[in-house]
């Protein structure tokens, strides 16, 4: 498995995340939000992260106490925003080698099934 990184070509536009086990595997996901042949991909070859830093605050846990409360705040972890952490970014911006994301290359994509590992002996 890979981690790739999809944006447009045309706008830069970040499309997602994909853990896949190629390319094409890519394509059929990104196909389900937006044309895959106006997007293009990098592999992501870095330690990185996404977190949401304008999540709605929520109050802390009651066990925790008084002093750490301050301190302590669990974050609704909505969709809402979500940010890539500075070196994931840098990577992005300027050091990946992005490539074109070629629509799906075979027919229509089927998880795999447990018959795919059996063998026939005979």
């Amino acid at each position: 498995m890979e981690i790739f990184a999809v944006r447009v070509i045309t706008s830069r536009e970040f499309v997602g995340f994909y853990f896949a086990s190629d390319s094409d595997d890519v394509a059929w996901l990104v196909d389900e939000l937006c044309d895959p042949g106006a997007c293009e991909f990098a592999y992501v070859d870095v330690a990185g992260g996404v977190y949401w830093h304008d999540a709605p605050e929520m109050p802390a846990p009651p066990d925790i106490d008084e002093d750490n409360q301050d301190y302590w705040v669990q974050r609704d972890k909505r969709w809402s925003s979500p940010m890539l952490t500075e070196r994931l970014d840098i990577f992005l911006e300027e050091s990946a080698d992005w490539f074109p994301l070629s629509p799906p290359s075979y027919g229509p994509w089927m998880p795999p099934s447990a018959n795919d590992n059996i063998q026939d002996d005979d």
